[in-house]
């Protein structure tokens, strides 16, 4: 499966050279984290397995929240209590 990050990095040229002037700074930033998000840019943390005490670094997840990696257990909730909130009806 193809990661977001990797398609903003192939198109992200393409994108800039016809649209950069319309483009908000917000949209720079949002493209800026999507592109690093979970990759080897990311910051990254250690985390320490407790059963076997392995060690490994782990590249941090942007958190934005046009992001589907980041915001997809947000979204499923929300979209669960907009089922919930229906009226029971055909």
């Amino acid at each position: 499966m193809m990661r977001l990050a990797e398609v903003i990095a192939e198109f992200e040229p393409t994108l800039l050279a016809r649209y950069e002037h319309q483009l908000l700074p917000s949209h720079h930033r949002a493209l800026a984290a999507l592109k690093a998000c979970r990759s080897r840019f990311a910051p990254q943390m250690l985390a320490t397995c407790s059963g076997c005490h392995a060690q490994a670094c782990l590249p941090h997840s942007c958190g934005h929240r046009a992001c589907p990696h980041c915001q997809h257990h947000e979204a499923q909730v929300w979209l669960q209590r907009q089922l919930q909130a229906l009226v029971p009806a055909t």
